[in-house]
């Protein structure tokens, strides 16, 4: 069923960065997509982890969330060979070899 955008968002003065606020937890985004991705978040969880059964608004989410499972680290650090299962963690560990 097609929502009217103008029923969903409430606009707030021009001068304020984030205009599109959110009619149900009242949170403000600075962008209609992104108020509108946040908007998925209030309804169903759809996507469901086939191991632990675990439920994410998300497939992104459900994806970063698969990785727990697995022993898998395919992120290394060049410096000093401390592996991570996320991209993320790495990018934030620091060690000797980044003062290089």
């Amino acid at each position: 069923m097609p929502v009217n955008i103008s029923e969903v968002y409430s606009v707030l003065p021009s001068s304020d960065r984030r205009t599109f606020k959110c009619d149900i937890c009242s949170s403000y985004f600075s962008t209609d997509k992104s108020l509108d991705k946040h908007r998925k978040s209030h309804g169903t969880e759809r996507f469901s982890c086939h191991i632990c059964q675990k439920k994410f608004h998300f497939m992104s989410y459900l994806k970063a969330h698969v990785k727990c499972h697995s022993d898998a680290r395919p992120h290394v650090c060049q410096y000093c060979g401390r592996s991570y299962k996320h991209l993320h963690n790495l990018k934030e560990h620091r060690c000797s070899g980044w003062q290089v």
